[in-house]
Protein backbone atom coordinates (compact mmCIF):
# COMPACT_ATOMS: atom_id res chain seq x y z
CA UNK A 1 0.00 0.00 0.00
CA UNK A 2 1.06 3.29 -0.87
CA UNK A 3 1.90 6.56 0.89
CA UNK A 4 -0.02 10.22 -0.55
CA UNK A 5 3.02 11.35 -2.81
CA UNK A 6 3.98 7.55 -3.70
CA UNK A 7 5.87 6.89 -0.30
CA UNK A 8 5.89 3.10 -0.01
CA UNK A 9 4.34 2.51 3.44
CA UNK A 10 6.31 -0.62 3.97
CA UNK A 11 9.81 0.41 3.15
CA UNK A 12 9.24 3.76 5.32
CA UNK A 13 7.68 1.48 8.51
CA UNK A 14 11.04 -0.71 7.75
CA UNK A 15 13.02 2.25 7.39
CA UNK A 16 11.56 4.04 11.00
CA UNK A 17 12.74 0.95 12.39
CA UNK A 18 16.08 0.81 11.15
CA UNK A 19 16.42 4.39 13.13
CA UNK A 20 16.28 6.34 9.71
CA UNK A 21 14.57 9.66 10.88
CA UNK A 22 14.53 10.65 7.07
CA UNK A 23 11.77 8.16 6.51
CA UNK A 24 10.06 9.94 9.63
CA UNK A 25 10.54 13.16 8.17
CA UNK A 26 8.69 11.95 4.65
CA UNK A 27 5.62 10.47 6.67
CA UNK A 28 5.42 13.80 8.70
CA UNK A 29 5.58 15.86 5.49
CA UNK A 30 2.63 13.94 4.38
CA UNK A 31 0.27 13.44 7.35
CA UNK A 32 1.57 16.31 9.58
CA UNK A 33 -1.63 19.01 8.29
CA UNK A 34 -3.93 16.44 8.50
CA UNK A 35 -2.80 15.66 12.27
CA UNK A 36 -2.67 19.43 13.53
CA UNK A 37 -6.31 20.06 11.41
CA UNK A 38 -7.34 16.81 13.97
CA UNK A 39 -5.46 17.79 17.14
CA UNK A 40 -6.85 21.53 16.90
CA UNK A 41 -10.36 20.41 16.99
CA UNK A 42 -9.72 18.52 20.06
CA UNK A 43 -6.97 19.93 22.30
CA UNK A 44 -6.86 23.78 24.20
CA UNK A 45 -5.03 25.79 22.49
CA UNK A 46 -1.94 25.46 19.50
CA UNK A 47 0.13 24.45 22.21
CA UNK A 48 -1.55 21.55 23.19
CA UNK A 49 -2.67 20.41 19.35
CA UNK A 50 1.69 20.52 18.49
CA UNK A 51 2.26 18.54 21.47
CA UNK A 52 -0.52 15.82 20.76
CA UNK A 53 0.78 15.66 17.18
CA UNK A 54 4.59 15.40 18.34
CA UNK A 55 2.98 12.85 20.63
CA UNK A 56 1.98 10.31 18.09
CA UNK A 57 4.93 10.82 15.62
CA UNK A 58 6.82 9.83 18.70
CA UNK A 59 5.25 6.74 19.42
CA UNK A 60 5.49 6.25 15.86
CA UNK A 61 9.24 6.47 16.10
CA UNK A 62 9.42 4.40 19.07
CA UNK A 63 7.46 1.87 18.00
CA UNK A 64 6.73 1.14 14.05
CA UNK A 65 5.97 -2.03 14.73
CA UNK A 66 2.71 -1.12 15.79
CA UNK A 67 1.60 -0.15 12.25
CA UNK A 68 2.31 -3.41 10.91
CA UNK A 69 -0.90 -4.76 8.96
CA UNK A 70 -2.63 -1.04 9.47
CA UNK A 71 -2.36 1.63 7.28
CA UNK A 72 -0.43 4.52 8.58
CA UNK A 73 -2.69 7.25 7.78
CA UNK A 74 -5.48 5.94 10.15
CA UNK A 75 -3.47 4.50 12.54
CA UNK A 76 -1.29 7.58 12.98
CA UNK A 77 -4.57 9.73 12.89
CA UNK A 78 -5.98 8.05 15.59
CA UNK A 79 -3.20 7.97 17.74
CA UNK A 80 -2.84 12.67 17.07
CA UNK A 81 -6.74 11.86 18.20
CA UNK A 82 -6.42 10.25 21.35
CA UNK A 83 -3.56 11.80 22.57
CA UNK A 84 -5.25 14.79 21.77
CA UNK A 85 -7.46 13.84 23.86
CA UNK A 86 -5.53 12.05 26.63
CA UNK A 87 -3.75 15.63 26.94
CA UNK A 88 -6.59 17.64 27.31
CA UNK A 89 -8.42 15.43 30.24
CA UNK A 90 -4.81 15.45 31.63
CA UNK A 91 -4.64 19.35 31.69
CA UNK A 92 -8.72 19.41 32.74
CA UNK A 93 -7.90 17.36 35.84
CA UNK A 94 -4.62 19.56 36.31
CA UNK A 95 -6.84 22.62 36.71
CA UNK A 96 -9.52 21.13 38.72
CA UNK A 97 -7.12 20.35 41.18
CA UNK A 98 -5.12 23.50 41.32
CA UNK A 99 -8.18 25.39 41.57
CA UNK A 100 -8.73 22.66 44.13
CA UNK A 101 -5.90 23.29 46.06
CA UNK A 102 -6.38 27.67 45.78
CA UNK A 103 -9.81 26.72 47.16
CA UNK A 104 -7.87 25.33 49.99
CA UNK A 105 -5.56 28.26 50.50
CA UNK A 106 -8.30 30.77 50.62
CA UNK A 107 -10.07 28.86 52.90
CA UNK A 108 -7.05 28.33 55.46
CA UNK A 109 -6.43 31.96 54.88
CA UNK A 110 -9.46 32.87 55.95
CA UNK A 111 -9.12 30.65 58.96
CA UNK A 112 -6.02 31.83 60.07
CA UNK A 113 -7.94 35.67 59.49
CA UNK A 114 -10.51 34.33 61.95
CA UNK A 115 -8.57 33.00 64.39
CA UNK A 116 -5.90 35.85 64.24
CA UNK A 117 -9.14 38.49 64.14
CA UNK A 118 -9.93 36.42 67.68
CA UNK A 119 -6.99 36.83 69.06
CA UNK A 120 -7.06 40.58 68.39
CA UNK A 121 -10.21 41.13 69.91
CA UNK A 122 -9.47 38.64 72.38
CA UNK A 123 -12.25 35.97 71.80
CA UNK A 124 -11.62 32.98 73.02
CA UNK A 125 -12.74 30.12 70.16
CA UNK A 126 -12.59 27.00 72.99
CA UNK A 127 -14.78 29.53 75.53
CA UNK A 128 -17.39 29.93 72.13
CA UNK A 129 -17.87 26.58 71.94
CA UNK A 130 -18.34 25.53 74.95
Amino acid sequence: MNLPGDLDQVASLGRIARGDVAALAEIYDVYQSRALFIARHIAEGADAAEQAVYDAFLALWRNPGQYEGVTVERTLLSSVHNCAVANTAASQAASRTEHSSDAHSVLTSDLRAQGFLGQVLGLDHDAERA
